[in-house]
């Protein structure tokens, strides 16, 4: 699903490499207000005044002021190139028109996509989704499938990516304060890709801890969850109910009190070897990596259905496991404080978990 991707308060990976190289190649800090050079000295002995401002600025940071803009991060985020509209832009001039409905009113369309070892993952499922959410709210995308995948491409290639998280973005398009979508024109057509870790390798490890949301699910005769909207105030709201918890996901319920799914990934639970995940009436998002997952089960010969269940068999589950995009697969070990089996990723989802690092590398879409 992918939709907590951009929650994540973390460096992407070019970033820390870009830091790191800097640091052990040009400066390494010993006493406080002093640096010693390492190689390309002479590179600061043409340039005394970066010199001087960047140990100004380096000290600053680390003191209790405010924090300035490190000018190594800020040409790091300068260098991402993001899709717009057919053009390659700077990070910093990727901007939309303040009349587009996507920023008025968050009407638009959004898919979240991984690339692995330079392919995109699962591209005409991802590609269908969107097209579909697009038909259901009427937005007419102003390029082809085809198109928009060689944009995906250009993309990661502008920035180096082998393996990326990828967010598609489709605006309604510049209109005006009001509602009405017949006067809005021009879609925006926005392709952003970057390194992503969106759990600490810990996480995949031991599990995660999840807490049930008081925030219930949009029921599918209101804005159907199917639809990847870039309205996503309904999972936010239960984002935030999950910190406040101390909790990194927040389960969601339907309006029949039904588990529905997390705020960013679906969800699977295990019971005596048998898997369950919710059905897409049951007011989901249908992922791509759920389905993914089933495949994965029906190769292994494991017993997986899309039926309801509730909280009580979350509870009382040996194993859980949520799935999405950004996420992957990752073991959940707490609902609402309950201990789910003995509080230790089970032996079917890290089979799973296996399987799936298997299955992208394989996967011919």
């Amino acid at each position: 699903m992918g939709s907590s991707a951009f929650f994540v308060d973390t460096k992407t990976l070019w970033l820390t490499k870009i830091r790191v190289f800097f640091k052990k190649n040009l400066l390494t800090h010993s006493l406080p207000g002093k640096i010693r050079m390492r190689r390309f000295a002479g590179l600061f002995d043409l340039f005394p005044l970066f010199d001087w401002l960047y140990i100004t600025i380096e000290q600053a940071r680390f003191s209790c002021g405010p924090r300035l803009v490190d000018p190594i991060e800020r040409f790091a985020r300068m260098s991402i190139k993001i899709y717009m509209n057919g053009q390659l832009v700077d990070r910093e001039d990727a901007k939309v028109s303040v009349f587009d409905h996507g920023f008025l009113y968050g009407d638009g369309i959004f898919e979240g996509i991984r690339l692995y070892n330079g392919k995109v993952f699962r591209a005409k499922k991802h590609m269908d989704r969107l097209w579909d959410s697009a038909k259901t709210l009427d937005i007419k995308i102003p390029i082809s499938k085809e198109e928009m995948l060689d944009a995906i491409y250009k993309t990661c290639q502008a920035n180096n990516f082998s393996d990326a998280y990828i967010r598609l973005i489709v605006t309604r398009g510049e209109g005006t304060l009001g509602l009405d979508a017949n006067l809005c024109k021009d879609p925006q057509v926005i392709v952003i890709a970057q390194a992503l870790s969106l759990y600490s390798a810990d996480f995949y490890e031991k599990g995660i801890k999840i807490v049930t949301a008081s925030t219930i699910r949009n029921p599918s005769d209101s804005i159907n969850p199917r639809v990847k909207s870039l309205n996503y105030l309904n999972n936010i709201m239960a984002k935030i109910e999950a910190y406040y918890a101390g909790c990194e996901e927040a389960l969601m319920l339907n309006h029949k009190g039904d588990v529905c799914e997390c705020t960013g990934d679906n969800i699977f639970i295990v019971k005596n070897g048998k898997l369950r995940t919710p059905p897409i009436d049951a007011c989901i998002l249908e992922g791509v990596t759920r389905n993914v997952v089933l495949e994965i089960c029906r190769e292994l010969g494991l017993e997986a259905s899309e039926t309801a269940f509730t909280r009580h068999d979350v509870y009382t589950a040996d194993e859980c496991f949520l799935t999405g995009s950004a996420a992957e697969l990752i073991p959940v070990v707490c609902v609402d404080g309950r201990e789910i089996g003995d509080g230790k990723p089970g032996k079917i989802t890290r089979t799973i978990l296996s399987a799936f690092g298997d299955f992208v590398k394989k996967d011919d879409n």
